[in-house]
């Protein structure tokens, strides 16, 4: 990922883990990378909330699906407002 990262994250709230995925329709998001320490911004383009997992595309222009529970247990989910 080329993109700078940030240290810390932008104003909004860190998803709850189980919470309600309505925030994360269509939001900006950023998501932490424990591996350097950063948050970066992405944009949820798709989200299944029946299997609670969402694509995402990052600035730099890679796609992602990731579980929300997952990285939301981990605190790794901002919800940009």
């Amino acid at each position: 990922m080329t993109a700078m990262g940030l240290k810390k994250p932008s104003a909004g709230f860190i998803q709850p883990p189980e919470g309600d995925l309505s925030a994360l329709n269509n939001a900006q998001i950023e998501l932490f990378w424990p591996d350097d320490g950063m948050w970066y911004k992405a944009e949820v383009v798709s989200l299944n909330t029946r299997n609670r997992s969402a694509k995402v595309l990052y600035a730099t222009g890679d796609v992602e699906t990731l579980s929300i529970d997952e990285i939301a247990q981990e605190g790794h989910l901002n919800v940009c407002t």
